[in-house]
């Protein structure tokens, strides 16, 4: 069983629990998300089965797109709902502050990881380390905020509700309590949804009460890959992960097709006119 399913992920489950419920319906173990969602989190996880467990690090690469509320006045240590409350202020920035806020947010910046993330320090997770109590500090990494849009401001619940695009590292927990901190305040991230990973978006996803065999893509779905047709003499070849001439540029994805529209194969590029291959069908 190989393929791509798009799934809605509940409030309440980790990532790796989301994984259950499919590796139970297609009877399979051969089976991966591409991106963890927090537990408070919901939304689109891109989950890979089989063959296509390969393309993790690809759709992993992939810009995201969240719909967030932030709360103003409160801050917990994980920077969001479930964490323990280190700093509170009566002070709410009002709405041309935010507006500014959230402008100076967009573009490459450094952005430091909330240190309750999975990220490695010191040989372990930041968040073992963050419950152990032990003190330590994170590097800032350069990320990408393409955009922010402001779809509503209740200052009088303090709550303000953003869509953000940015790029793959990007943690929104962080342009929360950034955000909250700039404007002489503080905040965290009352909720998360994650609405599109690429071009997958969370309105083709699938619950876990309507999962079915149709649930399962195939190569189609990865529209955005440039499809390479290839003569009937060279499918033998492909078959068996000979190399042939294929222009090609690093970092470059693309689907071999046959004549017939036969799909053979999914390859990356690793130099110029150089790839490896990542599926063969």
């Amino acid at each position: 069983m190989d393929g791509i399913i798009l799934l809605n992920k509940l409030v309440g489950m980790t990532s790796y629990e989301a994984l259950y419920p499919i590796k139970k319906y297609f009877s399979t173990s051969r089976i991966g998300h591409t991106g963890i969602l927090d537990k408070f989190a919901s939304g689109l996880l891109v989950v890979l089965v089989g063959k296509y467990t390969k393309l993790s690090d690809y759709i992993t690469s992939l810009d995201k797109e969240y719909i967030s509320e932030f709360e103003f006045g409160i801050e917990t240590d994980t920077l969001d709902p479930n964490g323990k409350i280190v700093n509170t202020t009566d002070y709410v920035p009002n709405f041309n502050e935010v507006v500014l806020g959230v402008k100076s947010l967009i573009g490459e910046i450094f952005q430091v990881p909330p240190k309750f993330s999975s990220i490695h320090v010191k040989g372990q997770r930041a968040y073992k380390l963050a419950l152990s109590g032990e003190s330590f500090d994170l590097q800032a990494r350069k990320i990408n905020i393409y955009d922010i849009e402001i779809l509503d401001y209740n200052i009088d619940f303090c709550i303000l509700k953003l869509k953000i695009k940015c790029s793959k590292g990007t943690y929104v927990r962080s342009i929360a309590r950034d955000l909250g901190r700039a404007l002489g305040s503080c905040a965290y991230v009352k909720s998360l949804k994650r609405t599109q990973i690429g071009d997958f978006k969370l309105g083709d996803a699938y619950c876990f009460d309507n999962l079915n065999d149709n649930s399962l893509l195939g190569i189609e779905s990865l529209n955005f890959f440039e499809k390479i047709y290839v003569d009937d003499s060279m499918i033998r070849f492909i078959q068996n992960g000979i190399y042939i001439n294929i222009a090609i540029n690093d970092g470059e994805f693309k689907i071999l097709k046959s004549q017939n529209e036969k799909i053979l194969a999914v390859i990356c590029g690793i130099g110029l006119n150089k790839y490896r291959y990542i599926i063969i069908f």
